[in-house]
């Protein structure tokens, strides 16, 4: 399947070293790509994370924008300084940036929760990721009740 999915826990170790799992390193793979694409969630305590051909999309997203628009260098400013391509060792590990696990409120030698998310992934703090779910599956929960979903 070339799709991000499940969740999968890992530690952060003292060297701010992390296993991407095997699941997703098989989707990178399946996507010819060489290197994880990580960088800052914009609106949640976050990292996102994608193979490298989700960059171009990213480029198409902001080629879409009206040239010299403040949209345009308003997503331009606020994802591609911050994205990190990293390369995994034979072991499938990352040395996760400081400020990428700071921005998620991730502490070495801690879990963190590894989120398919289809095209892409995420990377929380178990605790922050328990609560997004919480809050997301309520608010489901109140469009069903609504009549909004299946």
């Amino acid at each position: 399947m070339d799709l991000f999915h499940s969740s999968y826990t890992n530690r952060l170790d003292v060297k701010s070293r992390l296993s991407i799992p095997a699941e997703f390193r098989a989707v990178l793979a399946q996507r010819a790509s060489r290197s994880v694409v990580l960088y800052p969630a914009i609106d949640q305590p976050a990292i996102d994370g994608a193979s490298e051909d989700y960059l171009e999309d990213i480029r198409r997203s902001v080629d879409a924008l009206p040239p010299l628009s403040r949209e345009r260098d308003d997503f331009i400013d606020a994802i591609l300084p911050n994205v990190q391509c990293l390369n995994w060792d034979a072991g499938g590990r990352i040395v996760l940036p400081q400020s990428l696990a700071r921005h998620a409120g991730i502490k070495p030698e801690t879990n963190v929760v590894f989120i398919g998310r289809g095209q892409s992934f995420q990377i929380w703090e178990p605790e922050a990721w328990a609560r997004r779910q919480e809050e997301a599956r309520s608010r489901v929960r109140a469009m069903r009740a609504a009549g909004g979903t299946r």
